[in-house]
This record gives structure tokens, C-alpha cells and sequence, in this order.
């Protein structure tokens, strides 16, 4: 293979950049249409394993399958033969919970250089350690899970496979049932002779195991201990206070002297159950690595049924992610490149000078406002009333109350002896005499600034006093301008002021789109300087980026 003797693998860093773009990387035409899930900075989300990084495809249309990209961290000899041997062995002895996967020898292309990929199934669900923190405490829930844990168990069993690393970190709960990640120290019977990759997690293995235990009964020891610690936490759910680290509840300190350990005796206590299960786990201890019994001949599931028919009430727990929500990418024409062309997904902007907006509302026809006739100023009864009423809505008149009734019923009404209900009604008065006076002083200033003292003949408005002609507004409510001021003469309209020269805007200013990421910058944005001329894309204003579906950069916020 080209990069097998190569002394160069990528990092972290160098995935991330060439995952940015999926039609280029990826040799797969499936991937090529994938999105890469972003955190909030939109750089690919990379989650570091011991042996790769593993990167979560999204599909484009959003209605296809989520994948998982392990890019790989170094060069292992026989990695390809083993997943091969992986491959034939496990299609056919297919086993629900095990994640479906591919390998390819030169799946990512990485500075100039082909690596090879393992895709496998997205695995949605929070890892075991994840979900015990939210259901420990519920009895039923974790029994459960400890049956779900016999049922893979025996399926892995009946298959003649070991997982090589059975730990919280890849025991994921997804909709109830259990389901396992990182198939890199697997073991089928085609690998027989071959050395473990790897020795597992060291709080679920036996101290004594290295790469030369590598069988089918490799998983023993950590199954019966997976176990073990779900039956004692849903009897004693503090333990899981008292001992929960890096591991569920036993430790390698507990495993290489059980006779000093603080956790044996505990668990011992709870019940017949778990002290012959810890019995077991201790002998299990003395011995060799793979001396421990298989979890099958220890322990049957506590109901016959389907898991999904005895499973208690849904609990939702989500995973901890950095995850954030991403717009697809924008598409290009037909026979274009699509990360470099993209495409209008609205040819009509909605702002209010758009032809659609403008053609909807002349479609309507523009209504006239309805003539509105002048009060009579010698109508003083009625205009008292009329301010009065006008002054309690327009102004929030209501809340007057608050003040009014705390300051009169509380500083003089209580002067004299009026309190209670008796209080209350006289602060109504007090707010109904102001509102009354109120509206007389305006009555009053109408009728004095007023010329026009009666109506003519026929109830028409005198020359010059009609209302003021008001302009159709698209947006605004219609109506007759504002009422003079309380006090003082009504003040002189305001002098034309001088065009001022035009600034450009927030909504005028030049932008720079990343093509490939479909987001927009403003041009002096880090990130507008770190574009690729040839994924460069400039507009002419925030408005026109966002017609060509482009979404605004969350760093320098255009």
C-alpha cells in the first residue's frame, strides 16, 4: 500500500481540514454528498480516540443514513486483514448490537496522500457511564439494562466473538437496548493466533492480561464486571457516589488485591445474588486472565421476554455533544460544481421594497383613510368625556392605580380611619376625579385654540378645519395625526432639514462567502482571510448573500 512504510500520519488538525470538504476528500461516492457535523466555530466536530479520530457524516438531504469516518492515528501492519476478517465473519453471523461498517484502504485523501477510513453506523444514544448518571435511583431501569447486558453478551457468545474492550465508553444506550463502538481489538476465529490490538480499559480488565490473550473468552472477566456493578447500583444507589471515576464502580486496585478493596465487601452485603457474582469475580481475580466463567453460566436474564416488551417507561437522556445545527451546504446548477457554485434558494428577497411584497399590497389596492370629522369645541361635556377616555387608554391610565392606591389609601385615607373596601372605593373616585379633570382642562385648551366654534349647514367641516390629510401606510396603522399638546401652544412643524450625503449601512456593505461552508464574513473577519480564492464569493451586501442562501458568520456577526 502507498502509505505503509510512510512515517507521516495526519493529526487531528489536517482530518478536520480535508473533512471541510467531503467531495474532495472522501473516495467513496457516498460520502461525497455527506456534512460534516460542526461545533460552533463550524470546524468539523473530531472526537480522539486511542487509535483514531472519529468524525460524525451527516446526509445532505437530510433524510438519509448519519455515518461515522474513523480517520486512523497511525500505521498497524495487519489492520486491513483484520477487518477484513472482521467483514466476512460478521456478515455472516449478524449481530444487532455491533454497528454495520467498511473499511477502505484509501478512503480520505489528506495533503496529496490516500489513508485508510473505517465507516461504520452512527450509533445515536449517550455512552453507559452518560446514562447511569440520570437513571441511577430508578431500580427498574437499571435491571433492565443489566438483562440487556446478558442478551448481547450471549449473542457475542453464540457467535464465537469477543469485543476485546468492553467499557462505558463503548457501551452505548440507545432507545433501551445496549449497543457497542470501536471494533479495533474484535476477535473472530479467523484471527486466531494473532495478538490482541489493544488490552482494554485497565477498570475492566484482569491485571494480569496483555496482547498474547486473545480468544473468545476474552470478555469474561469485563462482562461479569459490567454486570456485577449494574445489579449493585440498582440496590445501592449511592454507590455510585462513592466509587464512580473512570469506571462504572471496581477499579484495577480492586482487581490486583480484592482482599484490600472497600468495594468487595460492600457489594457482597447486598444480597445472596451479588455475593456469589462477587465470589465469582474474586476467584476470577486470583486466577488467569481468562480463567473467569462466562457470564452466560453465571446468570440468565430475569425475563424470557423480548427486551422491548418488558423495558420500563422511556427515559430520555441525551448525549453530551458539541454539536450544533448546520444549513446544508448551498446547491449548484445542473453540471456545476456544487461546493463552488451555489445556488438562489429564494429568487425573491421578502423585504418590504421587493416586487413580490410591493405587487401584493397594489393587488389589494391602497384604502383610503376614512374622513374623520372635527369635534364641536362648544361641546364641552362631550369633549370632557371624550379626553378623559382617551387619556385612561392612550396613556396606560391603569397604571396610575398602582401609586395612586398605595400612596392615598396608605397615607390619607388611613388619616381618617378609611381602610379596607371603604379605602379602595375612595382611591376609584380620587382616579375618576383626575381623569374627569383631566379631560376638562383639554376640553377647555380645545375650544380656546380652536377658531371654529359651531359646524355649518349640513354637518360639513369648515374651510380649512377637515382632518389632515394622512398618507397610505403599508406597514403602519392609518389615522389622524397626533392631538395638541397638554400644556403650552401646539408646537411649530419642524424645519426641512438638508439631505444629508448617503453611509453606507450594515445592510450596504460588502461581504465575503465561503463557498464550500456556505457562510458569509465581513471582509476584515479572520475567517474571511483564511477563504480559498477559488471558494471565495463576494457580495455586495448581507441581503444579497442571503438570497443566494448563504448564513451569517457567528464570529464577526455581518
Amino acid at each position: 500500500m502507498q502509505n505503509a512504510t510512510t512515517n507521516f500520519w495526519p493529526t487531528a488538525r489536517h482530518y478536520a481540514e480535508a473533512v471541510q470538504c467531503p467531495l474532495v476528500c472522501f473516495e467513496e461516492p457516498s460520502l461525497k454528498r455527506m456534512l460534516p457535523a460542526v461545533d460552533r466555530l463550524g470546524m468539523p466536530l473530531v472526537t480522539s480516540g486511542q487509535f483514531a479520530y472519529v468524525f460524525k457524516l451527516n446526509p445532505d438531504d437530510g433524510g438519509g443514513e448519519t455515518l461515522a469516518v474513523r480517520c486512523f492515528r497511525g500505521f498497524l501492519g495487519d489492520r486491513e486483514e483484520r477487518y477484513q476478517a472482521l467483514d466476512v465473519h460478521l456478515n455472516a453471523n449478524r449481530i444487532a448490537a455491533l454497528p454495520r461498517f467498511k473499511y477502505l484502504p484509501k478512503g480520505i485523501l489528506v495533503a496529496g496522500r490516500r489513508y485508510p477510513v473505517l465507516v461504520m453506523e452512527w450509533v445515536e444514544g449517550p455512552t453507559l457511564d452518560v446514562y447511569l448518571d440520570e437513571a441511577v435511583g430508578r431500580r427498574e431501569a437499571l435491571l433492565h439494562l443489566a438483562d440487556e447486558w446478558v442478551r448481547l453478551v450471549a449473542a457475542l457468545r453464540e457467535a464465537n466473538v469477543a469485543h476485546g474492550d468492553l467499557q462505558h465508553g463503548n457501551i452505548i444506550v440507545e432507545g433501551g437496548r445496549l449497543r457497542l463502538v470501536d471494533l479495533d481489538g474484535m476477535y473472530v476465529p479467523a484471527l486466531k493466533g494473532f495478538k490482541a490490538s489493544e488490552v482494554g480499559h485497565q477498570h475492566y480488565q484482569h491485571p494480569a492480561r496483555d496482547v498474547a490473550h486473545f480468544t473468545a473468552d476474552t470478555d469474561n472477566f469485563s462482562a461479569l464486571v459490567v454486570y456485577l456493578s449494574l445489579i449493585s447500583l440498582a440496590e445501592r444507589p449511592q454507590l455510585w457516589q462513592e466509587h464512580h471515576d473512570e469506571n462504572l464502580l471496581f477499579t484495577r486496585a480492586d482487581f490486583a488485591d480484592p482482599g484490600a478493596s472497600a468495594l468487595f465487601p460492600k457489594v457482597e452485603a447486598i444480597g445472596e445474588e451479588h455475593a456469589r457474582l462477587a465470589g465469582a469475580l474474586r476467584e476470577a481475580c486470583a486466577s488467569g486472565p481468562e480463567s473467569a466463567p462466562p457470564l452466560t453460566e453465571l446468570v440468565e436474564p430475569r425475563s424470557t421476554l423480548p427486551g422491548w416488551m418488558n423495558a420500563p417507561a422511556d427515559m430520555e437522556v441525551r448525549a453530551r455533544t458539541r454539536e450544533v445545527a448546520r444549513a446544508p451546504w448551498p446547491r449548484g446548477g445542473e453540471g456545476q460544481t456544487q461546493w463552488r457554485t451555489p445556488k438562489r434558494w429564494r429568487e425573491t428577497p421578502a423585504t418590504p421594497e421587493s416586487a413580490a411584497v410591493q405587487g401584493l399590497f397594489n393587488a389589494h389596492g391602497a384604502q383610503a383613510a376614512a374622513p374623520v370629522a372635527p369635534r364641536d369645541p362648544g361641546d364641552l361635556t362631550g369633549n370632557t368625556l371624550h379626553f378623559a377616555k382617551s387619556a385612561f387608554g392612550n396613556s396606560y391610565g391603569y397604571i396610575w392605580w398602582i401609586p395612586l392606591h398605595n400612596f392615598v389609601l396608605r397615607y390619607v385615607w388611613s388619616a381618617f380611619g378609611a381602610e379596607g373596601f371603604a379605602g379602595m372605593m375612595l382611591t376609584l373616585f380620587a382616579l375618576f376625579l383626575i381623569l374627569l379633570f383631566y379631560g376638562l382642562f383639554r376640553a377647555v385648551y380645545y375650544a380656546e385654540t380652536t377658531t371654529q366654534t359651531a359646524l355649518p349647514a349640513g354637518g360639513a367641516p369648515a374651510p380649512g378645519l377637515g382632518p389632515t390629510p394622512v398618507a397610505p401606510s403599508l406597514f403602519g396603522k392609518q389615522g389622524a395625526p397626533p392631538p395638541p399638546p397638554l400644556f403650552g401652544p401646539p408646537k411649530a412643524a419642524p424645519a426641512p432639514s438638508k439631505p444629508r450625503p448617503p453611509v453606507a449601512s450594515a445592510a450596504t456593505r460588502p461581504v465575503v462567502g465561503n463557498a464550500s461552508l456556505g457562510i458569509y464574513h465581513l471582509p476584515d473577519c479572520d475567517w474571511a482571510l483564511r477563504v480559498p480564492a477559488r471558494q471565495r464569493a463576494d457580495f455586495d451586501s448581507p441581503a444579497a448573500a442571503n438570497a443566494a442562501g448563504y448564513r451569517p458568520c457567528k464570529v464577526c456577526k455581518p
